[in-house]
Order: C-alpha cells, then structure tokens, then sequence
C-alpha cells in the first residue's frame, strides 16, 4: 500500500482507493443516524449499500495488485529484490499486528492472547465498548498482502509456459468459483486468501503486457457491468470481495489509472503517500471516538442515534485525528509504517 509510485494515474488510484476505505468504515457515524421508519431513510441506506457493494469494493484488490506490479517490476531490474520487499513487509506486519495485540490486552484485561488471530485474521478483534460488539483487525490485508508477494516471486520464477498455463488455470478458476459462490449464496470470508490469489498472475500480466491491458479496458468496463446485473438478478449481496464484478471492477480502474495521466494535486498525492498510515490508523480513532461519545452520554450507545449533526461531527473529528496522527508519524523514525 505504501509502495512509491510516481505515476500519477496509480497515485490517483491508491489515493481513491485510501478514500473508499475511509469513507465505508466511517459511514456507519452518519447510517446511523437514519431511521429504519423512515421510506427516505430506507431508500438512502439502500443506495449506499449498493453503492459500495457494487461499485466500491475495488480498494484492497486494488492495493494488491498494484503492489504486486511494482514487485515484478523490480524484480526485472534486480533479482534480490524480493529479500528487501518481504523483509519490509514482514516488518510492517509485526508491528501492526504487535499493536492490535497490545490493544486487545488493554481492552479486554485478558492474557491470553488468541494467538490463532496473528495470521489470517492480522490479529484479534478489538473489544471497544463490550465484548458483545468487537471491531474485527483489518490487517488482514497486510497478511494477504504478504502471502501474495511470496507467490508472486515463486510465480516470477516458473518458465514462461508454465506461468501462462497458471494464469489461466488461476483467473478462470477464480471467476468459476466467485461466480458459483454468488449464484449458490455461499459466503467467502474477507480474510480468505481465495480472495486474491488471482490478481497474482494478473499482477505479472500487467507488467508484462501493459499496452494490451490498458486496451482493453473497456472490454472490462462491460464485463463489470455485466457481471453486476447477473450478481444483482441471483440476490449475491453476502461476499464483499470474491466476486467476479470486483474482479472486473480492479481491472478497470487499473487499466484506466495505469498510463496516460499527467500531474495530480498535492493533497491527492499525499493520500497515495501515506495510504498506509490511513489504513491502519482510523480504525483506532474510530474506536476512541466511540468510546468517548459512550462516556460523554452515560451509556453503551456508541452512535448517534437520528443525530445528523452528531454523526457527521463524529465523522470530522474522527477523520482528522487519522490525518494529524499520521502527518506527525510521517515526521518520526516510525515513517516506514505509515509511509
């Protein structure tokens, strides 16, 4: 996620991406204060759902990808490179992952560290307010994040031929079973690695065959559209990412952002910068500000409940401790995990 680009089109990419993580998470400040009575109400959470669900889901596959891009790219120019990336990655694991553990301590009062959490899940889920009502980690992300660039490198070394049989076996396996999953109404878990093990090959494609990709990207374009009207008609809202819209919708955005931009706004470029930081820091102050809206009402109410002006200075306020908290990082020896 942190990955230095310096072209403008990914930029933009990571920093819309960044936008759509913060934007979903923190919603919940501003959804909660409609009203399930209200026919408006109702029809406006119906539209952010799918809203999100169809058209906003492209920020983690996103981030994979282009990170995996950047791998093979280096890895081209030099081949010890994937000592320095894994070494970095796994740096920046532990110490996130350290983070939620010593939290979980803190909040829960118990010792017992589920230590089944430290992989897959990117560590425990956090009780802010009770036990009843945890925060799941979001670093599952980084976890996923380093599976793939293991593969990545273990695919970079296959002989051509056989890389390309992978991809096919891989990319149309993948769609077969996103697909059969949306049709069947199964649920494929957010930390599940089936989730990204196809952008591996498409990673090293699109290093590889830039100028084709980015031709077709309005073939993407349709087959997104598509694949959102079928997954629509068979009712396949429960998989946030092993669809084969999403799938499509990464594509897209990647074959649109990849070449042909010119320069891009400071503050966009400084989302892209710190899109790490932003990731794994607002959850946090996420957390802290509901606990502190609990404390200031007397109750275990987190939200504001038909509160619009509550729920949106809550949003605020959350938002801009992420930014202050990651601005003062970015200026520590702590830079590499925010940057």
């Amino acid at each position: 996620m942190a990955e230095k680009t310096r072209e403008a089109g990914i930029d933009f990419l990571k920093a819309f991406s960044i936008s759509l993580v913060l934007v979903w998470h923190l919603k919940v400040f501003i959804m909660s204060t409609l009203s399930d009575q209200s026919s408006v109400d109702l029809l406006i959470k119906n539209i952010v759902a799918y809203a999100f669900h169809y058209f906003l889901m492209l920020s983690i596959p996103s981030f994979i990808t282009i990170s995996l891009y950047f791998f093979y790219r280096k890895l081209v120019q030099a081949p010890d490179y994937w000592k320095q990336r894994i070494f970095r990655l796994v740096q920046i694991y532990v110490f996130w992952v350290g983070i939620q553990f010593i939290l979980y301590v803190i909040l829960s009062g118990d010792y017992h560290l589920p230590l089944k959490t430290i992989f897959r899940s990117g560590g425990p889920d956090l009780p802010w307010l009770s036990s009843h009502m945890p925060s799941p980690s979001i670093f599952y992300y980084l976890y996923a994040l380093l599976f793939c660039t293991v593969l990545a490198y273990l695919f970079f070394k296959l002989p051509e031929k056989i890389k390309l049989v992978v991809f096919i076996v891989v990319v149309a396996g993948s769609c077969i079973y996103f697909f059969i999953a949306s049709a069947s109404g199964w649920t494929i878990d957010t930390r599940s690695m089936r989730n990204w093990y196809v952008y591996v090959p498409i990673a090293y494609y699109l290093f590889r065959y830039q100028e084709r990709f980015v031709r077709m990207r309005w073939f993407f374009l349709a087959g997104f559209l598509v694949a959102v009207l079928v997954e629509y008609l068979l009712g396949g809202m429960l998989t946030a990412f092993g669809r084969v819209s999403v799938f499509l919708e990464t594509l897209t955005a990647i074959a649109f952002c990849i070449s042909g931009w010119g320069k891009i706004s400071r503050p966009t470029a400084l989302l892209s910068r710190y899109s790490l930081g932003l990731y794994a820091l607002h959850p946090y102050w996420m957390g802290l500000v509901m606990v502190g809206y609990a404390l200031l009402h007397g109750g275990p109410q987190a939200y504001p409940p038909g509160m619009l002006y509550e729920g949106v200075v809550m949003f605020f306020i959350t938002l801009g401790l992420t930014f202050l908290s990651v601005w003062l990082i970015g200026k520590t020896r702590l830079r590499m995990f925010v940057a």
